[in-house]
């Protein structure tokens, strides 16, 4: 409580106990506070009593509170489209960086939200007559407001007299029938009940409220009219909002009985009573006119009543006097006699209506109830009788219970014996530096993540002290994720080397089963185990790898890591290009084709000549043209920055007689099968099969071929002949003689052996010199 000249005191001022305010209008709840001038005010908020949330973070307050004030003095709150469910207590809060620093203003404001009333004299009217309607507010408004009427929905014409709250129809006629309402002008979304004016449809109440106790029965009394030219066809009760009727409802099957009938008496009973039957009951009719249906609205507001034992005083203390009071919850108006028990017992030789206990002892300390007698099943809620205590036995619990996994939703309850009752309830998480949560009983956490593990606990305040709780931890289960497969060493890897991929996941509970998969052409199961070595790694095994990790709630696949093994340049091979003939003379093209990771960035061409010597002819072209008079002995060298690699030498050999030849159309078969012998070959050779070749002529577009002798000639070890950068034992040499035939006189080419040409001028030759590895030799 505030007092005038006390320093540094703690308080909040509100400047109306009371307000009332029309429906649909906005309201301003004037508010002050202080508090002392060493601590520092850090949050600021309206609520409603016992639920400390923010108003502004409720969903039906959402957008429609404005706070006005701020973290100094002023704690203005401003309410706006006010609904009849806005009715009720207001209280400000605030908190300070003092953590028993924290202070509501109790009692707050009552807001009262009214609606329009018509009242209407006289209340039954009929033709010819004269009718007054007058538009009231059970709120004091502005003295001078406006008011807009309505008949059946629609606004009323000026050939009615509308004197401020008051529309006056003379000598009323059918034109004038309707039900009418009125609004506030600026509020017309939020009209009054209707009143009818003649012939018009309604339903009666007996009551407006009616108060029952728990487990008894009731009835509603109830009566309808309507228009002479309808049949009434349906009846039936229901709750605001929703066309239901009662009796196919479960929780009211066999316990309701519609008494009334399908003229004009309405009345229902209803049995057995619940605690979850109190609120409003509507009844409601239809007819044969598709649009004749109405319902009692307002309807009858039933009250179930519970008993609750009073304590005074409520604060008792070792060797006080205490009283305790049995009463219903609302009035019933009968004086029913009651039993009493201690935690569930019965309570010989008490009073019927209260009972006293003097000098009160620790040895009184229970639970307290009452009953009707007659209703001793329903028993009122238990009032603890306790001594006064600061909170102890504080415990956290979390449910549901057993296992968590990533997306649950879990609610933290603390709890807390204390009398006076607890009546702040704060959540800390030590593993973030011991961090405030929120207050309340329970904290929820809605989609649970891993970021929520950790170490809580909540601390119970009341007048006389506090108590924390026992740490509650939590663990949360989620499947593998941050999944990652890395290489090691890192950096280039080079043929030859060992490597180890490494498989990472973040799991809980950790993961049991690590499986590497290579992808390249087809997908290939490699191994388990969160680590996958591979030795002596070479060209083969490059490619795309990815692990799959498992735990017990899910899997998860890792990012592909692509792994790209570097070698030196292996499996170089000539190829012999097709003649090409221009108008300077005939030439040879060779190409120097290899396998190399990184690409092989020279090529160098060598030729070696009769005194056993090599010289380098080229460097940095892949190809090699040779003209008439080039020919020799040559191959080719491929570098990258890991090595180089030799090709298998060729020989080429230019005559006079070749030169003759070659300007003929037959030759250019010649070369096109000696360009396929010799790539051929050399595969071969690369294979290690060839030992001698014979190869037939054809001529293109004969329709058979043009065959002749192939002399083949054996290999041969002469040095001389060889020239490779290995051993000099590593590599053998065969001559091949190529004869091409005159096609003038070209033989028969159907007999089974080779023909042989008898005369010697017919007949040209060309001879290619191709070297082969001998058996174990380098390639």
């Amino acid at each position: 409580m505030y007092v005038s000249g006390v320093v540094n005191c703690w308080s909040v001022v509100y400047t109306h106990q009371s307000i009332c305010a029309v429906k649909g209008s906005s309201v301003d709840l004037g508010c002050s506070y202080s508090y002392p001038s060493n601590v520092i005010v850090t949050e600021t908020f309206w609520h409603k009593p016992e639920i400390m949330e923010d108003l502004s973070k409720k969903g039906e307050y959402k957008n429609r509170v404005k706070y006005l004030g701020n973290k100094d003095s002023d704690c203005a709150l401003k309410i706006e489209d006010l609904q009849e469910s806005d009715s009720g207590e207001y209280r400000f809060r605030f908190l300070t960086n003092d953590t028993s620093g924290m202070f509501s203003g109790v009692p707050g404001i009552t807001l009262s939200v009214s609606n329009l009333q018509v009242e209407m004299t006289p209340t039954t009217v009929t033709e010819g007559q004269s009718v007054t309607l007058t538009c009231s507010t059970s709120c004091p408004g502005d003295t001078n407001p406006t008011y807009i009427w309505y008949q059946t929905r629609q606004p009323v014409t000026n050939q009615h007299t509308i004197s401020y709250d008051t529309l006056t129809l003379s000598s009323v006629s059918k034109t004038d029938a309707g039900r009418y309402s009125c609004a506030l002008r600026g509020h017309e979304d939020h009209p009054s009940p209707s009143v009818c004016v003649l012939d018009c449809w309604s339903v009666v109440y007996t009551h407006q409220s009616i108060c029952a106790v728990k487990g008894s029965s009731v009835d509603l009394g109830c009566s309808f009219s309507y228009p002479n030219n309808v049949t009434v066809t349906e009846t039936f009760w229901h709750k605001p909002k929703i066309m239901e009727d009662l009796s196919k409802k479960g929780e009211y099957a066999k316990r309701v009985k519609y008494l009334g009938n399908k003229d004009s008496d309405c009345a229902l009973r209803i049995e057995d009573l619940r605690e979850s039957d109190s609120g409003e009951y509507q009844f409601r009719f239809l007819t044969n006119d598709t649009s004749g249906k109405f319902s009692g609205i307002p309807g009858i507001t039933l009250s179930v009543s519970i008993l609750q034992v009073e304590m005074s005083p409520t604060t008792v203390t070792e060797g006080q006097s205490v009283t305790l009071t049995c009463r219903p919850t609302c009035d019933t108006g009968a004086k029913p006699t009651f039993a009493w028990y201690k935690n569930s017992k019965p309570v010989a030789n008490q009073p019927p209506t209260t009972m006293t206990i003097n000098t009160v002892k620790n040895t009184d300390s229970g639970s307290y109830s009452c009953a009707v007698q007659g209703h001793e099943n329903n028993t009122s809620p238990a009032v603890a009788l306790i001594v006064q205590y600061s909170p102890k036995n504080t415990s956290a619990s979390i449910s549901p219970s057993g296992n968590i996994v990533e997306g649950d939703s879990v609610t933290l309850t603390c709890s807390s014996d204390a009398n006076p009752p607890v009546h702040n309830y704060t959540w800390y998480n030590i593993n973030r530096g011991e961090t405030t949560l929120e207050s309340g009983q329970n904290h929820s956490i809605s989609n649970i993540s891993s970021q929520d593990i950790g170490q809580y606990y909540c601390r119970a305040t009341n007048l006389v002290g506090s108590s924390n709780s026992t740490l509650l931890s939590i663990d949360v289960f989620y499947s593998p994720k941050n999944t990652s497969a890395s290489i090691s060493p890192s950096g280039n890897i080079v043929e030859g080397d060992s490597v180890t991929l490494t498989c990472s996941s973040d799991a809980n509970p950790p993961v049991h089963n690590y499986t590497w998969y290579k992808v390249n052409s087809r997908e290939t199961t490699l191994g388990s185990g969160q680590n996958h070595p591979i030795n002596n790694i070479s060209s083969e095994d490059t490619g795309q790898y990815y692990c799959r990790v498992e735990n017990s709630v899910g899997s998860i696949d890792s990012v592909v890591l692509y792994v790209n093994v570097f070698y030196r340049p292996k499996n170089t091979l000539l190829v012999v290009s097709p003649l090409n003939e221009t108008p300077t003379g005939h030439s040879v093209t060779l190409t120097c084709n290899s396998d190399a990771n990184p690409p092989v960035h020279t090529y160098t061409w060598y030729k070696k000549t009769g005194d056993d010597s090599v010289h380098e002819v080229s460097a940095n072209n892949r190809t090699l043209t040779l003209v008439s008079g080039d020919g020799g002995l040559y191959y080719c060298v491929a570098h990258n920055q890991y090595g180089s690699h030799n090709s298998s030498a060729i020989e080429v050999t230019f005559s006079d007689a070749l030169e003759d030849a070659l300007a003929s159309k037959t030759l250019l078969n010649v070369w096109t099968l000696m360009n396929v012998y010799i790539s051929t070959c050399a595969l071969c050779y690369t294979l290690r099969l060839c030992q001698i070749v014979t190869l037939p002529l054809c001529e293109q577009g004969d329709s058979g071929p043009v065959c002749d002798d192939i002399a083949a000639v054996p290999m041969t070890s002469d040095p001389k002949q060889r020239v490779d950068s290995g051993d000099e034992d590593d590599v053998q040499y065969a001559s091949v003689q190529f004869k091409a035939r005159n096609k003038d006189k070209a033989p028969d080419c159907t007999a089974t052996q080779p023909h042989v040409q008898e005369k010697e001028e017919d007949v040209t030759y060309a001879s290619v010199n191709i070297c082969r590895p001998s058996s174990g030799g380098n390639q």
